[in-house]
């Protein structure tokens, strides 16, 4: 099964970040179940987890493996709520598909919360991008606070 975590959407529509995600988790396969998390929208726009099954509906993936989870606002939520989703359904080890600077963040947590799982980094954005080290910077100070 895959975990894809969310990410931000930019007036209702998936970012490139989250496409990315997104496209990992479809290269990954078809026919295994996929957690999409993310509850944060904006206005009256849809969840991160609504815009993310959308997208993999429209890419190949059948709804009935798609599993959505709409009511958390961090990383640590998304996780615990996707915790007891795998648990409702009996899925174990998770493919945890995430960007590459959230990924040390994700897998504490997860480990944290006795999730095992297999990562899988998504290579966004790339490393010389202007942001790249305050993004680093932040999670280095997310850790913590966790």
């Amino acid at each position: 099964m895959i975990l894809v975590m969310g990410a931000r959407l930019n007036s209702g529509r998936t970012t490139r970040e989250f496409r990315a995600r997104l496209g990992d988790a479809v290269r990954h396969g078809t026919r295994c179940p996929v957690i999409v998390l993310g509850g944060m929208a904006t206005g009256d726009g849809p969840t991160e987890a609504a815009a993310g099954q959308r997208w993999l509906v429209a890419h190949g993936l059948d709804d009935k493996r798609i599993f959505v989870e709409e009511t958390s606002r961090n990383s640590l939520e998304n996780l615990t709520h996707a915790r007891a989703l795998m648990r409702r359904h009996n899925f174990r080890r998770p493919l945890l598909v995430t960007s590459r600077h959230h990924l040390a963040r994700c897998s504490i947590l997860a480990s944290g919360l006795g999730i095992s799982h297999v990562l899988s980094p998504v290579d966004y954005p790339p490393m010389w991008h202007p942001d790249a080290l305050a993004r680093s910077l932040l999670e280095a100070l997310m850790i913590n606070w966790y």
